[in-house]
């Protein structure tokens, strides 16, 4: 099967939910196998983007309240919003994903003493509930400080072993609840591990494909060699799809869809994606994307991924939103001249934006650089 490069960034941008919406956040976060919200409003703007009616009231329902939704350590040890029911998975697709902490140990005595530290912290865990750094530093468990580290350190690890997830937090303290505690009713009855990334591959395939295994290794922050081994063992379920010089995949149900041809620039909608939106995760080549020359725009330093102005599922230029007082300004920077007819519907994004921010339009500021 054969495909061009605006076939395949029609699909993604369809199946990434960004043509039409999807009929709720737990199935838009299924289905792109999590939301990152390393900042938290990130998350909330993604699925912002791929819903009908969705505000900040129904983002903090969603998590602390309902809790259909939950935050925890994901793909690329980054932190992500999956659907509760989804957890038991998520886990077993991750457990064997050590956290830089344990990685790095190469003493068999600090390793044993690293996990003694692990099992102290489940235990006072379970009896608390719930727990932050500052309870576990004051805690008579003398947990080296390094393990408490606001990066992650054991709680990274409580969370991918399953004890844990992200609670809501308490001035500039994050906390960290038992999961028996959160969810009890819960069934927590994990897949096996080949089971379960078999799962998130075919979820990866059918959302991000076409793609390859480098990419897939590549956004689940896993070995090359471990996910060749998953994408073999599913056998003729996956399609391959001759696009671009290597071997790329897709899911055998979306081959169809796969191949419908991408419609003219001007009926794609135009969008305003925030920072480490889920369209921008999934692929190693960005080329499909943005051009050569504007790749550091976006992509910087320090694993920062910027907001971008995306215009027929391209990126032409990035955007950011600073709140002065009572005001928000919304600055966006297209990487060349846009028409007029563009500019406008940018604007009117921005406006919606600054709507789910809670802003009213007189208080909202919005300029091209």
């Amino acid at each position: 099967m054969k495909i061009d490069v605006n076939q395949a960034r029609w699909f993604r941008f369809c199946q990434s939910g960004l043509n039409q919406p999807f009929e709720s956040s737990e199935a838009c976060a299924t289905q792109l196998l999590g939301v990152q919200a390393q900042i938290l409003n990130a998350g909330a703007i993604a699925l912002w983007n791929r819903l009908e009616e969705f505000s900040l009231s129904d983002f903090q329902d969603l998590l602390y309240t309902q809790k259909t939704l939950v935050k925890l350590w994901g793909q690329r040890k980054t932190i992500h919003l999956y659907t509760t029911q989804d957890w038991p998975t998520i886990h077993k697709a991750f457990v064997d994903t050590p956290s830089w902490w344990k990685r790095k140990i190469k003493d068999p005595k600090e390793l044993a003493a690293f996990d003694k530290a692990l099992d102290s912290v489940v235990k006072l865990l379970k009896k608390e509930k719930t727990l932050n750094r500052a309870l576990v530093r004051d805690s008579k468990l003398k947990i080296p400080e390094a393990l408490t580290s606001s990066w992650g350190g054991l709680f990274m690890d409580l969370v991918f072993h399953g004890h844990a997830c992200h609670g809501q937090r308490k001035g500039n303290q994050g906390c960290f609840v038992h999961r028996e505690h959160w969810v009890p009713n819960l069934e927590w009855t994990p897949p096996t591990e080949l089971a379960a990334k078999q799962w998130l591959a075919q979820q990866y395939f059918q959302t991000y494909g076409p793609a390859t295994i480098h990419d897939f290794a590549y956004w689940a922050g896993g070995k090359v060699t471990v996910m060749r081994e998953v994408v073999k063992s599913l056998g003729d379920k996956l399609v391959e799809v001759n696009y671009g010089a290597q071997a790329h995949w897709i899911w055998h149900t979306m081959a169809t869809e796969l191949q419908k041809n991408a419609p003219s620039n001007a009926q794609w909608p135009t969008r305003l994606l925030y920072r480490f939106d889920p369209l921008l995760l999934p692929h190693k080549d960005k080329s499909w994307l943005i051009e050569e020359q504007y790749y550091k725009s976006v992509w910087k330093k320090a694993a920062v991924i910027d907001a971008v102005i995306l215009i027929a599922g391209q990126i032409k230029g990035t955007w950011k939103y600073t709140r002065k007082g009572k005001r928000l300004l919304i600055e966006l920077m297209p990487f060349k001249p846009l028409s007029k007819g563009i500019l406008q519907k940018l604007e009117k994004e921005a406006f919606r934006i600054a709507s789910f921010l809670e802003y009213p339009k007189e208080q909202v500021i919005v300029s091209v650089l």
